[in-house]
């Protein structure tokens, strides 16, 4: 009698080892992403030269306005280009459909704050945050990068640089409290097991437009 009422609570802790295990198991490649990206972000009053600022990109408003996690990469940018960091801005990001243009407002932002336009390259194909580094480095040949993006996506951006060949520093855009970053940071736990897989791989990517 006792043995077979135990039975039920046996099986039951043994379900959830086995959940907890698999759990582990699926966060593991994240958590490693996370670590392996977070050792490469830099202060941006430290941070060394490179070819160029890589300012990855996201939504954009009807008629080019910057979303504000967007508008804050690009201050971000901006106040680096001004510093002397990198003689180029690499914008990559969203331009699939002709009246989506990503790339196009970001430059556009930079421009009309002085950025010679010679010294911005757009990457229309940027449609992810792994093709932004396979094209920065194969595409564009860039050496090193110093990429701008916001906290909770930046380990993740520096992982893939890092894989796809990039000597790579980042830098922190926050400026303000994100509508929906708790839903971005939880998201983030399943992209960088996404990006971890890309890399094991080797996904292929448009190299070319």
């Amino acid at each position: 009698m006792t043995k077979r009422s135990t039975l039920p609570n046996v099986s039951r802790r043994v379900r959830l080892a086995c959940f907890f295990a698999m759990a582990l198991l699926a966060l593991a490649p994240s958590l490693f992403v996370y670590v392996d990206g977070k050792a490469r972000i830099r202060e941006e009053s430290v941070v060394d030269k490179a070819d160029a600022i890589l300012v990855l990109g996201a939504r954009v408003f009807p008629g080019g306005r910057p979303s504000d996690a967007l508008a804050d990469r690009l201050d971000t940018a901006l106040r680096l280009y001004r510093a002397g960091v990198a003689p180029r801005v690499v914008v990559s990001g969203d331009h699939a459909e002709a009246d989506y243009d990503e790339p196009g407002a970001m430059a556009a932002w930079l421009v009309g704050r002085g950025v010679p336009r010679e010294a911005i390259v757009e990457d229309g194909a940027g449609l992810d945050t792994y093709t932004s580094m396979a094209r920065a480095k194969s595409t564009f040949a860039l050496s090193s990068v110093v990429v701008v993006t916001q906290a909770f996506h930046l380990p993740r951006a520096l992982y893939l640089a890092n894989r796809k060949g990039l000597l790579c520093q980042g830098v922190v855009a926050d400026a303000r409290r994100y509508r929906r970053a708790p839903y971005y940071q939880l998201r983030e736990l399943v992209s960088r097991v996404r990006a971890f897989l890309d890399v094991q791989r080797n996904r292929l990517v448009p190299l070319e437009r």
